[in-house]
């Protein structure tokens, strides 16, 4: 850049070059020119200054990657450890689970293996044996007497007037049941002998039989036992008296051809 420098003895305005060497004189009168030397030294300064600034920003960055570089190798130093240690320290494979390492001589007893008897040994875990609870048995039944064929218990007060006849095949016994067909309570029993047949008289009214039957008899409170088979009649019996004449039935404990009485199994409960 050029400077514009005033001559002192003419004013004639000259322009000099910052670069220039030498004193300068005016193009017209030849006298020397007073150049500002502040602004040569400023541009001086201005170059050293910035020269200044790289080298201070070069020194930055080398004392960043010696820092970057000791940072890597402490980090590979603390890896190295940790690996060290994961090798050294036993795993645990659940807080339930350990992994136990023994010297070799203790397993070697364990096992009994030996350089002179070297054989394998199996280990067998003993199973766990079921925890048995211990009940008391139940008292055993007694039997007892059979009641007679056509033995009847009553449980109401009510006139027997309808005529039942019940016929049975076979060698078990029978305690047939009537209960009331609406509100299931008990009207009468009677005890059938297998192979016989009972002839009475029960009250009117609309019933459900049912029948219990079996081989041993152990009394009215266990019937026959465990092995007791219950049954009942799918049919409702109507007994009334329509002003003429009483009806009745006949109720047959065996199968027959063409037979129109159908039976279902019912639990103790229901009988």
């Amino acid at each position: 850049m050029n400077e514009i420098v005033t001559c002192p003895s003419c004013g004639q305005k000259n322009r000099i070059a910052k670069q220039h060497h030498g004193d300068p004189i005016c193009g017209r009168c030849s006298a020397l020119l007073r150049v500002n030397h502040k602004s040569r030294s400023h541009s001086h300064n201005h170059d050293n200054v910035a020269k200044g600034i790289k080298y201070k920003e070069l020194w930055l960055i080398i004392i960043l990657l010696i820092l970057l570089a000791f940072l890597l190798a402490l980090n590979i130093v603390k890896l190295s450890n940790r690996n060290n240690t994961h090798a050294e320290t036993p795993r645990y494979l659940s807080p339930t689970e350990e992994v136990k390492i023994k010297p070799r001589n203790e397993i070697n007893q364990i096992l009994n293996l030996t350089e002179e008897n070297n054989y394998e040994q199996e280990i067998v875990t003993p199973e766990k044996q079921p925890i048995e609870h211990n009940e008391p048995p139940e008292p055993s039944l007694v039997s007892v007497p059979l009641p007679n064929n056509g033995e009847v218990q009553m449980f109401t007060d009510q006139s027997r007037v309808a005529p039942l006849r019940i016929e049975t095949s076979g060698d078990s016994y029978y305690l047939v049941k009537l209960v009331q067909a609406y509100t299931n309570n008990a009207v009468m029993t009677v005890f059938v002998h297998g192979g016989q047949s009972v002839e009475l008289q029960v009250p009117l009214g609309d019933y459900e039989v049912k029948y219990a039957s079996g081989q041993n008899w152990y009394g009215y409170e266990h019937l026959f036992g465990e092995k007791t088979s219950y049954n009942k009649a799918d049919t409702t019996f109507n007994f009334q008296n329509n002003g003429y004449q009483i009806s009745g039935y006949t109720i047959v404990l065996y199968q027959v051809a063409n037979g129109n009485l159908h039976t279902s199994k019912i639990s103790p409960s229901e009988f």
